[in-house]
């Protein structure tokens, strides 16, 4: 993944990194995504933290959806904490949708919140659904329920059609 080489090797090799074992990988993913001067290969490191197995990705990752130098890095960290287990990917998350202003971040969190394992995600997108004066918002989160296929989801849409 040097910088002297191939675009494209570059590109196919980083995924690699991502699911390698030990903290090599995720220390050049980090390298990639903090130094490089390639966009497209910054993004791709940020999608391969998604697999890493080293503790400091999910934090990595917070670090990216909050304070991202731009919304495009913001959205795609917030989508790959969307595929972590845990309360700090929903805190996270949650923190996207409630402090971040641009609409297609807190869109990207919507689906994130679906998006997690073992619907984790689910009550803050009901808590969202019921509470957000915004209405795109608002029909972001019905729409990331309707997705999810949960069934706590679908008690929720029962009430609101009582």
């Amino acid at each position: 993944v040097a910088a002297g080489q191939l675009d494209g090797l570059r590109q196919r090799t980083i995924p690699y990194l991502g699911s390698a074992r030990g903290k090599h990988g995720f220390d050049v993913l980090k390298d990639l995504i903090e130094k490089d001067p390639d966009e497209r290969i910054r993004s791709r490191a940020i999608t391969a933290l998604e697999s890493s197995k080293e503790p400091e990705a999910i934090d990595l990752l917070i670090g990216l959806s909050q304070s991202g130098k731009d919304a495009k890095v913001r959205v795609q960290a917030v989508r790959e904490l969307g595929h972590k287990r845990g309360s700090k990917a929903v805190a996270a998350i949650g923190a996207a949708l409630d402090k971040d202003t641009d609409i297609a971040v807190q869109r990207a969190a919507c689906t994130a919140l679906q998006n997690l394992p073992d619907g984790e995600g689910v009550p803050r997108l009901i808590q969202l659904a019921k509470d957000t004066k915004d209405q795109q918002l608002r029909r972001e989160a019905m729409t990331s329920l309707q997705n999810s296929h949960d069934p706590r989801a679908m008690s929720f849409f029962e009430d609101v059609l009582k």
